[in-house]
């Protein structure tokens, strides 16, 4: 049986596809992170000619930086609002990437209002690429790339995907001028959900009517398999805590005993392959290439479900010739195109190590769980994104009349606004009291209260404070 489980209510959103109870793809992303190609307002709080770039305030706490190479004008001063265009995103040393050449985009045709040429793509042939351009010319003085999938649409589709991809880029200028995020391509599980056959899916799982209504309005033919389920957090087949292990856990088992070992660093991820328990099986080839070329397969799964991003270096275990080399390298392409997992893979160092990179596109698990990359200790956001669970899980049951949520001192000061925020989000249905408490095992503790009136005299009869949230 194949399910499809998608939660958007939270701000810390997940899509997970299982078959037969095993994970067989998830994505994931935070609400407040931006993406990829996201169109964004924003003021120019620095110009630094020194750099040839200028810094720009997006809203969010987040500054972006706009290179003077990637301005249609560089004639700006602080304070001056502009449209720009997520190129690259940010990395714990690294501010977002920003550009003023906006291009908006369908699987066909990528729309460039700052360019002046058309552009086609050279997996097509000379005649097909001829065509294209002269049934497109007419309808754009601007540029346009037109992409291989547009060879396979007729020409009334092509030109009125065209027409709206201005008509897109006209709304968006005449959008309200307000910081941070103005215009997003798809949402990366609508995305998702149309690059999957769903002839194979039996049950689409969703906890808000929203999203909902984007899938019917672009998949009507799914609504006798889409499902909302308003107890959705009581019936997912996962956990936070569980989840958030099974995608940053250092040590990954392979079936066959091996193991890989994965260590972030601030500049690379290193991958180490080991015998681990593996056992000597009877065989005509040698053992290492047999867990070699498991480790690979395997990798890719990984890299893609992390989303493991920039340098990566693979300490296989030592192969014995180039020829060896060369099919450890096939196997990762084959796996990199079945797992659309975007790896460029640069080939063998002298050391004998797998050097890959992949593009950064959406945050990293480790990041996206609030679990520190080197260490992987949970970090604040870890629980506070852990506690938003727990909450809309108790939201659910109508029957909790109260909540006491007890808070470390050290995180009392940040709890409040955060607690009061949720609440604008999610409605809680309870009224939720919060108290600190010294030298907690955990940053907090929830409990279930039948009795508010029990609650509140306890506290006042050992003289300690207990305030009422919301």
């Amino acid at each position: 049986m194949r399910q499809i489980w998608i939660q958007t209510k939270t701000r810390h959103q997940l899509y997970l596809d299982q078959i037969n109870g095993q994970t067989a793809d998830v994505l994931f992303q935070r609400i407040t992170d931006f993406q990829t190609g996201d169109i964004l307002y924003g003021t120019v709080k620095q110009v630094d000619h020194r750099l040839k770039a200028c810094f720009i305030d997006v809203g969010q706490g987040d500054i972006a930086y706009l290179p003077y190479r990637n301005m249609v004008d560089e004639k700006v001063s602080h304070g001056d609002w502009l449209l720009v265009q997520v190129e690259r995103l940010a990395t714990p040393s690294k501010y977002i990437t920003v550009t003023t050449k906006l291009q908006i985009k369908d699987d066909a045709l990528v729309y460039s209002p700052f360019e002046t040429s058309i552009h086609v793509s050279h997996k097509l042939t000379n005649e097909e690429r001829d065509y294209l351009i002269d049934l497109l010319s007419p309808y754009v003085d601007e540029g346009l790339i037109v992409r291989t999938k547009a060879n396979h649409q007729d020409q009334t589709t092509l030109i009125n995907g065209l027409e709206r991809l201005k008509i897109e880029y006209k709304q968006i200028n005449e959008m309200p001028v307000k910081k941070g995020l103005v215009y997003r391509q798809s949402h990366p599980f609508m995305t998702a959900l149309q690059q999957t056959d769903l002839s194979e899916v039996d049950r689409i799982i969703v906890d808000e009517p929203n999203m909902k209504e984007k899938i019917l309005s672009v998949l009507p033919h799914v609504s006798d398999r889409l499902n909302l389920d308003r107890h959705y957090l009581h019936h997912r087949p996962y956990g936070y805590e569980s989840l958030a292990d099974e995608l940053t856990r250092r040590q990954i088992s392979l079936p066959s005993g091996a193991s890989l070992t994965i260590d972030q660093t601030e500049a690379l991820t290193a991958v180490d392959v080991d015998f681990g328990s593996y056992r000597i099986h009877q065989q005509t080839e040698p053992d290492y290439m047999v867990i070699n070329r498991e480790a690979v397969t395997q990798l890719a799964k990984i890299l893609k479900e992390r989303n493991v991003f920039g340098a990566i270096i693979v300490d296989l275990l030592n192969m014995q010739s180039n020829k060896e080399q060369q099919e450890i390298i096939n196997t990762l392409k084959h796996q990199n195109i079945q797992q659309s997992a975007s790896i460029h893979i640069v080939g063998f160092t002298k050391l004998g190590m797998l050097e890959l990179t992949r593009k950064r596109e959406v945050t990293n698990s480790y990041q996206f769980f609030g679990v520190d990359q080197r260490t992987l200790a949970p970090t604040e956001n870890y629980y506070l994104q852990q506690l938003e669970e727990e909450l809309c899980w108790f939201n659910e049951d109508r029957s909790i009349d109260v909540i006491h949520l007890e808070v470390d001192s050290s995180y009392s000061s940040m709890m409040k606004p955060f607690l009061k925020m949720l609440h604008e989000t999610h409605e809680f249905h309870f009224p939720l009291y919060i108290s600190t408490k010294k030298g907690l095992q955990s940053p907090y503790q929830l409990y279930k209260i039948g009795n508010v009136h029990w609650l509140l005299s306890r506290y006042e009869d050992k003289g300690l404070s207990i305030d009422k949230v919301f």
